[in-house]
């Protein structure tokens, strides 16, 4: 696990979301920087990903987020980068990170075991960093990763204290019917609001 020393400095705007390249010049400044690192996970293999830190920031303190993505994007989507800065303006240490069929430019997903040794490496990487360690994690993502997560979570193998969902499917397409424990793998399989909230209020909040 090591990090490559690339670093920037982002002069965010309140109120304001962007991509990783997308700066609104408008309003109060607020600084963060991004930082690449590389991640080692099974079988030797490595990931590309990113943090976006506070200003204030210091390890051992604090609450980090981890963001995987969906299952046809990457780190850099712009959804997840405007979550990363939007919790970093609020103090969060924010890591995202690439799957690897991602990192080597393919389209298929990686098999289920592969998925979950890789956001078991990342976690292991956010929560030994001599620099970024966090006193709490949590783990979330948009479709896909956070699915994934959840299984992890469920099975009692992810170290994490809460949970972001960003575009959640609850059942497959044309049904209604809600796995009690499976979750289902489908992305396309979008959920009115209602059925949303229905579910969620059986769900403990978690505050960050």
């Amino acid at each position: 696990m090591k990090g490559d020393g690339q670093s920037r400095e982002l002069p965010r705007r309140a109120g304001f979301s962007t991509g990783l390249d997308s700066l609104s010049e408008v309003g109060k400044a607020v600084f963060m920087k991004e930082e690449k690192s590389t991640i080692t996970i099974g079988g030797g293999e490595t990931v590309s990903s990113v943090f976006t830190i506070p200003d204030d920031y210091a390890a051992g303190r604090g609450t980090g987020v981890i963001l995987a993505h969906g299952a046809a994007n990457d780190l850099a989507h712009p959804l997840l980068a405007s979550v990363a800065h939007g919790l970093a303006e609020a103090g969060y240490l924010v890591l995202r990170f690439n799957f690897l069929y991602r990192e080597r430019g393919r389209r298929t997903v990686d098999r289920q075991e592969v998925l979950v040794s890789t956001w078991q490496s990342v976690c292991g990487f956010l929560c030994d960093h001599p620099r970024y360690r966090p006193n709490t994690v949590v783990a979330g993502g948009k479709s896909l990763g956070g699915r994934v997560a959840s299984q992890i979570v469920a099975e009692g193998l992810l170290p994490v204290e809460g949970m972001i969902f960003l575009g959640y499917p609850l059942h497959p397409p044309a049904s209604s019917h809600m796995p009690p424990v499976s979750l289902w793998p489908h992305p396309e399989a979008f959920q009115p609001v209602e059925t949303i909230h229905s579910f969620m209020i059986h769900l403990p909040a978690f505050p960050l």
